[in-house]
């Protein structure tokens, strides 16, 4: 008679709490407990995307930073724009006229999204809050660069500027500024898009120059010196490149125009009528003058990559 065989036993892992829930409730286990997973999953980066702001909030924040900012001019008179030193990298005293152009930009904003209707957007939503920061860091800094001439920390007022650079740069990328997307409408961006791009092409100068007049050493004669010629004509490149980016990926033609006014700014700095106390550096105003032609081409070039985007996909939106 042949002898019994037993099955192999299988070793199997211990039973876990979970494994036991599983089994034991197979539909809470797993059809209802994992899809709450999943919701939870796609819901935390909405409960943790932006703080709400109202768009009468956002006016309050632009009421306050024109009122800070007089209350600034009034008390530290010149002191609330002179830098700690003047670099290279500095434009003459009639490119900061482009504030008056940015102020008015940034109230059209505000006050259309006053109108009813007007922020149906939910862009401009997520924008909100990033364009209060910006408001608000703004007048903070004509406060802390007076106090910064009057003993307190240079390097803290450039602190204040590039949190000024990182807002508005969040509420372009929240807003989702781009000229070539034909789902936007005309009126939108010029009321909004632009006020964006005109203020982030003047705060990215900004702020380098900012840490470039706290750094400089004008009693340095190295030409490598930060803030110095060298270093002038690097942050020009820099910017050449940026801007023609978004001249040929977005069309972005009000940050090609205020960069533009900034290289003229620096190029006009650089000859005998000049506002700066420095020697003139005549490589830098050349690298001015061809960087300004190369941005201006980029420009041209990115309309005519959109025109032609438009002609060959229809009325297709191109923009997310």
């Amino acid at each position: 008679r042949p002898a019994l065989r037993l099955p192999a036993a299988r070793l199997r892992p211990p039973p876990t709490a979970a494994s036991v829930f599983a089994l034991a409730c197979p539909r809470r286990g797993r059809a209802v407990r994992e899809p709450k997973i999943r919701a939870a999953a796609r819901a935390t980066p909405a409960m943790v995307n932006h703080i709400t702001v109202t768009p009468l909030a956002l006016l309050g924040c632009f009421v306050a930073n024109i009122a800070i900012g007089g209350a600034a001019n009034a008390y530290y008179a010149e002191d609330t724009i002179r830098g700690a030193s003047y670099s290279y990298v500095q434009p003459d005293n009639k490119s900061f006229a482009v504030w008056s152009l940015i102020y008015g930009l940034q109230l059209l904003t505000v006050v259309t999204q006053l109108v009813p209707g007007g922020d149906a957007d939910e862009r401009l939503a997520m924008a909100r809050p990033w364009n209060a920061l910006n408001l608000l860091s703004n007048s903070l800094w004509l406060v802390a660069n007076g106090a910064a001439n009057r003993g307190l920390s240079f390097w803290l007022s450039v602190l204040v500027l590039w949190v000024n650079l990182l807002a508005v740069f969040r509420a372009y990328q929240a807003l989702g500024v781009d000229y070539t997307c034909r789902r936007t409408s005309l009126s939108t961006k010029l009321s909004h898009h632009l006020a964006l791009s005109c203020n982030l092409a003047w705060v990215v100068v900004a702020a380098v120059l900012d840490l470039c007049n706290t750094a400089f050493d004008p009693r340095s004669e190295s030409r490598l010196v930060v803030g110095g010629p060298d270093f002038a004509i690097a942050v020009v490149a820099l910017a050449t490149i940026l801007a023609a980016y978004l001249a040929v990926t977005r069309a972005d033609y009000g940050y090609v125009g205020v960069t533009i006014w900034a290289f003229a700014g620096i190029y006009r700095n650089q000859q005998e009528t000049r506002d700066s106390p420095l020697e003139p550096c005549q490589e830098l105003a050349d690298c001015a003058q061809i960087c300004i032609v190369i941005v201006g081409l980029a420009l041209a070039l990115g309309g005519v990559l959109s025109c032609c985007g438009a002609a060959s996909e229809g009325s297709a939106p191109r923009c997310k």
